[in-house]
C-alpha cells in the first residue's frame, strides 16, 4: 500500500468518527431554533431591533461530531443606541437558563444544555470598511465569506485539519493554547485549494508567510513584526487571523505535518490515552529529570481566557527569575481545574548550583571601580573578577537553596511577579517536588496524564 493509499484510509476512518450525523445536526438545528423565537419574543417586548443569525462552525458545516456548539448572534442596527451589556441583561432575564455572563473582551451570554453549549453574543451589523462598535462585529461577516469561498466538497477536508491540529494539542486561539482557530483553519482550506493534504505540505512554507485573499492587496510587514504567521482576514485588512499563533504552536503543525505525510497514523488525529498506572508512576518516579509544582487556588468568576493569560504571566516571571538563578527550567506550564491551579517546573536540579556567576558593569563604566573593590578580595568568591564579552564578572560560591526556597524567596523580594487575578502569596501556595506529588494527586488521572507528558518532552505522536 503507498503512503498516498494509507492516508485515504485513515482519512475515511477519522471522517467516520468525526462527520456530524443527520440526527445531530437536527437536533442542534431545533434548539436553535426554539432559543430564535425565545429571543425575537424578548426583543419585541423590549421593542429592540436586531436580528437573529446563526454563526460558528455549525452555521458553516465545518463542525465536529460531539463538539455541539451553538453561537447565536444578535445583530443590532449599526446605530442603535443599544449596549451589547443592556442587550445581555433583557435576554438573560428573559430565558430560563443558568446562564453565566462571560466577558473576556465583550459581554456574551454563555450555558450549557445536555451535551451541548450555547452562547448568545450580541454585535452590531456592519460591512467591510466600517469602524467596529464592538469586538465580534465581524464574526458575522466570517460566516459570509467561508460559505461564500469555500470549495464545494471541501467541508470534510477542514474537519480533518481541525481534528489533526486538535490531535496534536494546538487548536484553539484561546491564552491557553495559542493554537490555530476554527476560523484560520478553514482559510488555510481555502487557500490551499481545498485539500487538507496541501496545507499539510505547504506547513513548512508557513513561517514567515503573508497570505491574503483580496488580489494586490498592499500589506504592511513590520505591523505584524514577530508574529510567525501572517493571514489577512478577508473581511478586514487590518487584521492578522494568526496573530494568536505562537511560534511553538506552529513549529509543532510543521513537524507534525512532515512526520504525518512520511509515515501516517491515525494516532495523529486520536492519540493514544495517557494510561495511569503502576508501571507510569514507577517511570515518573524514576526520570532523572526533577519535576516541581507550585499549588495555588483560583479566583471564583474570571472567564478562562483572562485567567489563563495571567497564569501565563506567572510562569515567565517564575522562569525568568529561576535562569537568573541558574536553574535554567526545562519547561514551565500548568494545570487548571475547579479548584486549584498547578504550575508546573521540569528541570535538571531541584537545587541552586553551588556557584554562581555575578555580572557586573561594562569595563569602560565607571561603575566597575565599585565592583572591584566588593570583590577583589571576597571569601566568596572561586573565580575572578575578570572580563568577558565587555564586562566584569565574578564566580561566586552560594548557599545552595532548594527550588521552594527559592521561589518563596523570589516572591518575598517581588522579584517573580504575581498577576492581581492569582490567588499567589508566600502564605497561600504550596511548592511540592516529585514524590510528594505523585503520592498525592495519583487519583487524578488528567493532572498525572498532563504532568507525564511534560515530564518525558514528547509529541503525543512520537511516543
Amino acid at each position: 500500500m503507498t503512503t498516498e493509499d494509507k492516508m485515504a484510509e485513515i482519512h475515511l476512518q477519522v471522517l467516520e468518527r468525526i462527520r456530524p450525523e443527520a440526527a445531530e445536526k437536527n437536533r442542534l438545528e431545533g434548539e436553535f431554533q426554539k432559543i430564535k423565537q425565545q429571543i425575537k419574543t424578548i426583543l419585541k417586548q423590549n421593542k429592540i431591533k436586531a436580528e437573529i443569525e446563526l454563526s460558528g462552525s455549525f452555521s458553516r458545516e465545518t463542525w465536529l461530531s460531539g463538539n455541539r456548539d451553538l453561537d447565536i448572534f444578535v445583530k443590532m442596527p449599526y446605530k442603535s443606541k443599544v449596549t451589547p451589556d443592556q442587550l445581555v441583561k433583557v435576554i438573560r432575564k428573559g430565558i430560563d437558563l443558568p446562564w453565566q455572563k462571560k466577558h473576556a473582551h465583550h459581554p456574551y451570554l454563555f450555558t450549557e444544555k445536555d451535551d451541548f453549549e450555547i452562547e448568545i453574543i450580541p454585535c452590531y451589523q456592519i460591512e467591510k470598511g466600517m469602524k467596529l462598535r464592538s469586538a465580534v462585529d465581524r464574526s458575522p461577516l466570517h460566516r459570509a465569506f467561508i460559505t461564500q469561498n469555500m470549495p464545494i466538497g471541501s467541508n470534510d477536508e477542514v474537519r480533518l485539519l481541525k481534528q489533526f491540529m486538535r490531535g496534536i494539542g494546538i487548536y484553539g486561539a484561546e491564552v491557553k493554547v495559542h493554537g490555530f482557530s476554527g476560523y484560520l483553519a478553514e482559510l488555510l482550506i481555502i487557500h490551499f485549494g481545498g485539500k487538507f493534504s496541501l496545507v499539510l505540505r505547504n506547513a513548512k512554507t508557513l513561517p514567515g508567510k503573508t497570505i491574503t485573499f483580496v488580489p494586490d492587496l498592499s500589506i504592511d510587514s513590520s505591523k505584524y513584526s514577530g508574529e510567525p504567521i501572517i493571514v489577512i482576514d478577508p473581511t478586514d485588512d487590518s487584521r492578522n487571523v494568526a496573530s494568536s499563533v505562537k511560534i511553538y504552536a506552529l513549529n509543532e503543525f510543521i513537524v507534525a505535518a512532515e512526520n504525518y505525510l512520511r509515515e501516517p497514523k491515525i494516532d495523529y488525529f486520536f492519540p493514544k490515552k495517557i494510561v495511569v498506572d503502576e508501571l507510569l508512576l514507577k517511570e515518573m518516579k524514576e526520570s532523572p529529570v526533577k519535576l516541581s509544582v507550585v499549588v495555588h487556588k483560583r479566583k471564583e468568576k474570571i472567564v478562562d481566557d483572562v485567567l489563563w493569560g495571567q497564569i501565563r504571566r506567572f510562569e515567565r516571571s517564575i522562569k525568568t527569575y529561576l535562569d537568573h538563578c541558574e536553574f535554567n527550567p526545562i519547561k514551565v506550564d500548568s494545570y487548571m481545574d475547579e479548584e486549584d491551579i498547578i504550575t508546573a517546573i521540569v528541570s535538571k536540579e531541584n537545587i541552586a548550583p553551588e556557584f554562581h556567576w555575578r555580572i557586573g558593569p561594562p569595563i569602560n563604566h565607571i561603575a566597575q571601580v565599585k565592583f572591584l573593590e566588593k570583590y577583589k578580595n571576597n571569601p566568596l568568591v572561586v573565580f575572578g573578577p575578570d572580563v568577558a564579552n565587555g564586562r566584569w564578572r565574578v564566580l561566586l560560591k552560594q548557599k545552595q537553596f532548594t527550588l521552594e526556597e527559592i521561589i518563596k524567596k523570589g516572591m518575598q523580594e517581588n522579584s517573580i511577579a504575581i498577576p492581581s487575578h492569582l490567588q499567589v502569596s508566600e502564605k497561600n501556595i504550596e511548592i511540592i517536588t516529585k514524590d510528594e506529588i505523585l503520592l498525592r494527586f495519583a487519583k487524578n488521572e488528567t493532572l498525572i496524564a498532563c504532568l507525564y507528558h511534560l515530564l518525558i518532552g514528547k509529541p503525543s505522536f512520537v511516543r
